[in-house]
């Protein structure tokens, strides 16, 4: 009980102190504010996806999502010229993205880069945590919000090598890919328990629901089960500023609407 009394406290701080504008806005009295609905970890065919970037940012605005990253494996998908085309102030935005992927002894790691103005190149490092670590500190650099995928995947990433981390505010604590383990097995925990774990060593780190979708057209026969688009996503209040600011992610665990 305590750790889930925990975890909304540091929800509801999040919304309260990041309630970051996804759009800038003037001084005013104050408002209620807007919820948005987003996606933060999305695949096209500049990885691998199976449809245009346009294609797939079509499709989240036409389902009623209000912005969009489109992470591809370390790959930068340009968003200026798609935002002219499916962009609408207030209505939908694309921020741009990478997946940066690395690995350590041939286990996974990938961790997003939101909001980002340049390619960031997998850091590595000489243990999963120093890879972590080394990949948080460049995407940082470049002035870009880490976030850290699916640590269960592959059973690469455990609650001690993001404890070993610093700088390490996000963590996907729902991804709607069918191979990620989020309920955990096996003797690990899930990534529920990963996130109890984290908030009780004292660590303010905020859990980040996605639907890391790659198909949009046709699904493979031995895929009998897939990343639905749409299965996770991620609520942002904006409320008026006193002055205006500068577009800082704020993602939460929300079940979609």
């Amino acid at each position: 009980m305590k750790q889930l009394i925990r975890r909304s406290i540091f929800l509801l701080l999040f919304v309260s102190m990041l309630i970051a504008a996804l759009f800038a806005t003037q001084a005013g009295p104050a408002a209620s504010g807007r919820w948005y609905k987003g996606n933060l970890h999305t695949h096209t065919l500049n990885s691998d996806g199976d449809s245009t970037p346009l294609e797939v940012a079509t499709w989240y605005r036409e389902h009623g999502y209000q912005f969009l990253v489109l992470s591809d494996h370390n790959y930068l998908t340009p968003t200026v010229s798609l935002n002219e085309i499916v962009g609408a102030a207030e209505k939908f935005l694309l921020i741009p993205g990478e997946e940066v992927t690395d690995s350590f002894e041939k286990k996974p790691m990938h961790m997003n880069a939101v909001n980002l103005a340049e390619l960031v190149r997998p850091a590595h490092g000489t243990s999963m945590s120093a890879t972590i670590q080394n990949n948080v500190d460049a995407i940082r650099k470049a002035k870009a919000l880490p976030t850290l995928n699916h640590p269960n995947f592959h059973w690469s990433i455990s609650v001690q090598d993001m404890l070993a981390v610093n700088g390490l505010t996000h963590f996907e604590v729902y991804n709607g890919h069918p191979q990620v383990n989020n309920p955990g097995g096996g003797g690990s925990p899930s990534l529920d328990q990963m996130w109890d774990a984290l908030l009780t060593a004292g660590r303010r780190v905020y859990g980040v629901a996605v639907d890391d979708a790659h198909r949009f057209k046709a699904f493979p026969r031995k895929c009998r089960i897939r990343a639905t688009d749409g299965s996770g996503c991620d609520l942002v209040l904006s409320v008026p500023m006193r002055s205006p600011v500068r577009w800082r992610p704020a993602t939460s665990i929300l079940p979609p609407a």
